[in-house]
């Protein structure tokens, strides 16, 4: 799986040590016609169990995601980006599903 990091997400990185991990998160439905869904987050550090997780190196920042973790459009790479919403550390993943 290709991966792009914008240069405002390399910033947030670097503060994290520029070691962070795709972890997926639920989020509870609620309600009895709702699913429970997975969101990609980025966490700082590695993995404890590196076994589920492929790295790769996205210039000086080292990423380890899930294997189970698929690109929505094959043509575009997997994305983190600077986000001002509730995402932790202020980074989005764009472009993955389970």
């Amino acid at each position: 799986m290709r991966w792009e990091i914008t240069e405002e997400g390399k910033v947030k990185i670097a503060a994290l040590g520029n070691i962070v991990t795709i972890d997926l998160r639920c989020v509870v439905g609620g309600g009895c016609c709702c699913i429970d869904q997975y969101l990609p987050v980025v966490v700082e550090g590695k993995p404890e169990d590196e076994a589920p997780y492929n790295v790769v190196k996205v210039d000086e920042v080292t990423l380890y995601y899930p294997h189970k973790l698929f690109l929505i459009a094959e043509e575009r790479p997997a994305r983190i980006t600077s986000s001002e919403g509730w995402f932790p550390h202020g980074l989005e993943v764009e472009n993955v599903r389970l």
